[in-house]
């Protein structure tokens, strides 16, 4: 696997448009109700590293396919299996993957 350092200078360059994040039921509802995930939006770029996250994070059983505009590097947040982002803007586009 390519060295953190290496990846996060990568992903700097081309910031992903698709992001993997980790819900719980009760925030699922109000995503459906409001038709809008709110910023800030968070998550992973590899569905590995979002899938271990809610796993570390008890409650966090729904996974979600996200995209995302102006995504920006999380660098503190990460794990073996991929990096953190954020975006200030809301997402309304979202597929339920469990």
């Amino acid at each position: 696997m390519t060295p953190w350092h290496e990846r996060v200078t990568a992903a700097l360059t081309n910031p992903p448009t698709v992001l993997y994040h980790a819900t719980t039921p009760r925030k699922m509802a109000r995503y459906e109700q409001t038709g809008a995930i709110l910023p800030p939006v968070r998550g992973f770029d590899t569905l590995a590293a979002v899938e271990e996250w809610a796993r570390l994070t008890q409650g966090r059983s729904i996974i979600l396919r996200i995209e995302v505009e102006h995504a920006q590097a999380l660098p503190d947040h990460r794990n073996e299996y991929g990096l953190a982002w954020w975006t200030p803007v809301k997402v309304g586009k979202w597929s339920r993957l469990k």
